[in-house]
């Protein structure tokens, strides 16, 4: 069972230790999904943002629409992938969300992909937390909130995370579950965006009931 405190994650004062919570929560190496697996009923003070947090002030309109950027160009026209440069600056500025259109990779090869990741979070917590880490000198990490212990709250969502380049994860390194499709996202593509790919997948397990946490 974790040791984490479930029962009571409103405790203050001399009764609550944050660092401690924190520690326990990321020494099971199971993550969210680990909580939500045990039964958790409650949602753990870890994830709840303090009345202090400017979290809602950040949050997006109920009008906010998701960017959509078209990819066409990217590779061989300077003038559009300047463009193209820009509107992802934007919108990762402003909403933190875009999506990619003719961006050429598959369909195909994303929708194995998603279900390569649902397979590896849904292995025992045996099986993945040996991938479990805070080494980020790593190519392949799987674990809670990279910045755990330095946020005002933990989001609710766990992450798998390989850098692909210049050398991809070899096959040692990766989980069986997602070796072949995340080698299939090397292309041309990849490289033509980005100097350092990192291939990041996240889960967001159900949460116990409506709680002042976030996932992102």
């Amino acid at each position: 069972m974790f040791s984490i405190m479930i029962d009571n994650p409103m405790k203050t004062g001399s009764d609550y230790d944050r660092i401690q919570e924190l520690k326990s929560f990321d020494d099971t190496k199971a993550g969210v999904k680990g909580l939500v697996d045990e039964g958790v009923t409650k949602i753990p003070r870890i994830f709840i943002h303090p009345p202090s947090s400017d979290m809602k002030s950040s949050v997006l309109g109920s009008n906010y629409r998701i960017p959509v950027i078209d990819f066409t160009g990217v590779q061989n026209d300077t003038t559009r992938r300047s463009s193209i440069v820009e509107e992802v600056r934007r919108a990762s500025e402003t909403g933190g969300f875009f999506q990619l259109v003719n961006h050429g990779i598959d369909v195909r090869v994303l929708d194995e992909m998603i279900g390569s990741v649902r397979k590896f979070y849904e292995q025992p917590k045996e099986v993945k937390s040996k991938y479990y880490t805070r080494d980020f000198s790593l190519k392949v990490r799987y674990n809670s909130n990279f910045d755990l212990y330095q946020s005002p709250a933990a989001n609710w969502r766990d992450s798998m995370s390989c850098t692909m380049a210049p050398e991809p994860p070899s096959p040692e390194e990766l989980p069986l579950t997602l070796f072949e499709d995340f080698s299939s996202l090397r292309t041309d593509l990849t490289y033509t965006t980005m100097e350092n790919p990192l291939a990041s997948v996240n889960d967001f397990p159900p949460l116990p009931a409506t709680s002042p946490t976030v996932a992102s």
